[in-house]
């Protein structure tokens, strides 16, 4: 079961979506500080390592080896200091799922709807007002155009974007 359910997550990070893949490059290239926060089994991100996509994540927390899951504030706390931000000047971008945006809005994060992962026609709900995000152009827009001082643009995510930007 176990050994079937690696094989699964590890085909998923073999195919990451253009959009996802694009998204992550333009950031990474930019300068952006990725990180990436997941509620995990160790079987779930085995093959995270030959992922395409983990060399531009400058952290990646998973729940399984970290001990605490989302929406506990310690996982988002370990997340900025391991990217050497300040939770205010943070960004975390999720679907909104195990009330993570809560938990980052907590932790002194600034939370968006990531809402073109729910494309199975779910409804995410979530406690606070998190501004929706419908496309990874709606990321890279609010990094590029939001009022944030350049050395302070961050993400962080599970399935999602902790980063911080260089000076521009």
């Amino acid at each position: 079961m176990c050994e079937q359910r690696a094989l699964e997550k590890a085909a998923a990070f073999a195919h990451i979506s253009a959009e996802v893949a694009a998204l992550i490059t333009e950031l990474a290239d930019r300068g952006v500080a990725l990180g990436v926060i997941s509620n995990c089994f160790e079987e779930d991100v085995r093959a995270w390592p030959a992922s395409p996509l983990a060399r531009k994540f400058r952290c990646a927390l998973f729940s399984f080896a970290e001990g605490v899951v989302k929406p506990e504030a310690e996982i988002y706390r370990r997340a900025v200091r391991q990217l050497g931000v300040q939770p205010a000047t943070a960004l975390f971008v999720g679907d909104g799922a195990d009330n993570e945006l809560v938990g980052a809005e907590q932790a002194g994060l600034r939370a968006f709807r990531a809402t073109w992962f729910a494309t199975d026609g779910r409804e995410l709900r979530s406690e606070i007002t998190a501004r929706d995000l419908a496309s990874g152009q709606d990321v890279l827009n609010l990094l590029l155009n939001e009022a944030i001082q350049p050395t302070h643009r961050q993400a962080a995510g599970g399935r999602n974007v902790a980063a911080e930007a260089p000076e521009e």
